[in-house]
């Protein structure tokens, strides 16, 4: 498996982009799995999950790994060719950076309906909290909230890592999402 994917067209953007095809990316992190153990993780059926996976090999991110005999046809098991998406940082065109930003639209309403859920769960301090600023960073304050995300994602993979070998027992599930992109200001469209 390799360890970056890098998305160079929209087609390849807009297939990643779907929450559902995001979803069995994530589930998939986790190791190869069957269409039905995917479609448990993600609360979709293992039609809705072949039809995602099949968007997802016409990329060339998701393979079979095997196929189990289990009797009347045979289990595909999937998995990813690639760990991280990394998007192509030359040619990107309008088309590419109105998809980007349609993505990061989707992203944010799917972290809105989530917590909106969430709340409506009766122990206040369970709640999730949601952040959602835009600030003016200089190069130095930018170094400092990328070696910060380093860490983060240091601490989550060891985490999972320690989930995966003693159980999910007794841990908050922790969803984070931390966007770092130059946004225009409309006010000051040179900025």
């Amino acid at each position: 498996m390799h360890d970056e994917f890098e998305v160079r067209t929209v087609s390849q953007l807009r297939v990643i982009n779907a929450p559902a095809r995001r979803a069995i990316f994530e589930a998939l992190l986790e190791g190869p799995q069957s269409a039905a153990s995917i479609g448990a993780r993600c609360g979709q059926s293992p039609e809705a999950v072949h039809y995602h996976i099949k968007r997802l090999q016409e990329i060339k991110l998701v393979r079979i790994a095997e196929e189990r005999e289990t009797g009347a046809r045979p289990e595909k098991i999937f998995e990813l060719t690639h760990r991280r998406l990394e998007l192509k940082r030359d040619r990107r065109g309008p088309a590419f950076m109105r998809e980007l930003v349609r993505g990061v639209r989707l992203m944010l309403r799917l972290a809105e309906r989530e917590y909106e859920q969430a709340s409506d769960v009766v122990e206040p301090h369970r709640r999730p909290r949601i952040a959602r600023f835009i600030a003016w960073l200089s190069t130095d304050d930018l170094k400092q909230v990328e070696r910060l995300e380093a860490e983060l994602d240091a601490i989550l993979r060891n985490a999972n890592e320690r989930a995966n070998r003693v159980g999910p027992a007794g841990r908050e599930r922790v969803a984070i999402t931390i966007l770092l992109a130059p946004v225009e200001d409309p006010k000051n469209p040179s900025s």
